[in-house]
């Protein structure tokens, strides 16, 4: 079995990352669960997010990171309803959006961003150093 054969194996092994939101709506407390979308979807939404120019997170990314995690949300989101993750279509996604808080927004926005942006270039960063302790180690 050749290398990419083992980590393809492996990759189907690894649990899908998620977190949970905490919004308020209507006076009660409600759950979101999000999960990180597959890489090429991820890539296919933030193509659909154009960058604002007076965003700086937007113009390092090359995409709206707002828009691109609302757009992501309906695909990878879920209401917790008695414990149970429960999907719905993205007209009540948007729905919600509307009546929730600019604060609460930001926390979907940012919980999204984070899985599918910021949480896998921290692993790969991480990775690097690692081989290149590893690699130095070699060379002495």
């Amino acid at each position: 079995m050749s290398l990419l054969d083992e980590l393809l194996v492996s990759a189907d092994e690894e649990t899908v990352p998620s977190t949970t939101v905490d919004v308020s709506i209507a006076g009660k407390l409600l759950t979101l669960r999000f999960e990180q979308v597959g890489g090429v979807q991820w890539a296919e939404i933030t193509a659909k997010s154009p960058a604002r120019a007076e965003s700086p997170l937007d113009r390092r990314y090359g995409y709206n990171f707002q828009a691109a995690a609302l757009k992501a949300a309906p695909l990878c989101g879920a209401v917790i309803e008695d414990g149970v993750p429960v999907k719905y279509e993205a007209k009540k996604w948007a729905a919600l959006f509307a009546k929730l808080p600019g604060s609460d927004i930001s926390a979907v926005c940012s919980a999204i961003w984070a899985l599918n942006q910021w949480e896998p270039e921290q692993r790969l960063e991480a990775l690097k150093k690692a081989r290149s302790v590893v690699s130095e180690k070699k060379l002495d």
